[in-house]
């Protein structure tokens, strides 16, 4: 079961205390928190609003970078990853994902949907094409 703590409008002390003390029960402890800084976002930014509010708190698996920027590889030449406890502003849904994640996720799944009709149709036409025989002669 994946942990989070959502308040819209802010996570207060003891909603992070509550959660964290979860975390830590789950084995969590010696885990690193990380702040995911696209996700805050306020219309007054530009005019100096540089204190906004955590809104969205938990655990998950970020691609490490190596020294150039590029996804670090271990020696086996799987991508490296870490957990840690993610802190996110107001620019995140219920699931953790900024709005354009979310976005970009719809439209994954649509295209996959496609692709199996398309897929499916394309079967229904070879199998009235060929009289259900598999393209047998």
């Amino acid at each position: 079961m994946k942990r989070t703590a959502n308040n819209v409008r802010g996570l207060t002390v003891r909603q992070l205390y509550k959660f964290m003390g979860k975390l830590i029960e789950d084995g969590h402890a010696r885990k690193r928190v990380v702040v995911r800084k696209d996700t805050f976002t306020h219309p007054l930014e530009a005019d100096g609003c540089t204190v906004l509010e955590v809104t969205h708190a938990s655990m998950n698996s970020h691609l490490m970078l190596d020294d150039n920027s590029y996804t670090k590889t271990l020696a086996d030449g799987t991508e490296s990853e870490r957990v840690a406890l993610t802190l996110c502003g107001d620019g995140v849904n219920d699931s953790g994902l900024t709005h354009e994640e979310y976005e970009i996720q719809k439209r994954n799944e649509a295209r996959q949907n496609l692709a199996i009709k398309k897929k499916e149709g394309d079967s229904k036409l070879i199998e009235a094409a060929t009289g259900g025989k598999d393209g047998e002669g």
